[in-house]
């Protein structure tokens, strides 16, 4: 392959109608060995978000029940808008309704926001 080429390109014949995604390449910066990253259109492995602003009952790796709101859901995880602090990395049960609960990992957090990855295949339409 000759400097400059790619082995394979996304273009917009391969991606979904109505699809916005983006590809983060890495190439090297002109008079140096540093590189750039950026983002250009391509891919994302991000799963659409349903926003759902509802009241929910998390408990925490301790048995801490607190009040959150489930700020928006997609397949892979949640977001949750909390008062109390949680530990990224932590294992909580999220309660949606009393005979809907999910396990979650809290994967990252954000001032009052938090979200976190399904343990379990979770089914967010019987949630709205």
């Amino acid at each position: 392959m000759e400097r400059g080429q790619s082995r394979g390109s996304v273009g917009a014949a391969n991606r979904p109608p109505g699809s916005d995604f983006f590809l983060i390449y890495v190439r090297r910066v002109p008079g140096g060995r540093r590189r750039a990253i950026a983002r250009i259109q391509g891919f994302s492995k991000r799963a659409p978000r349903v926003d759902l602003r509802r009241p929910a009952v998390l408990v925490d790796s301790e048995g801490n029940v607190r009040d959150v709101t489930i700020l928006d859901v997609s397949n892979g995880g949640i977001r949750l808008d909390l008062s109390e602090s949680l530990r990224i990395g932590e294992f909580v049960t999220v309660r949606v309704d009393r005979n809907v609960s999910f396990a979650v990992q809290i994967r990252w957090i954000l001032g009052n926001e938090a979200g976190g990855a399904f343990l379990t295949p979770a089914n967010h339409p019987d949630w709205t």
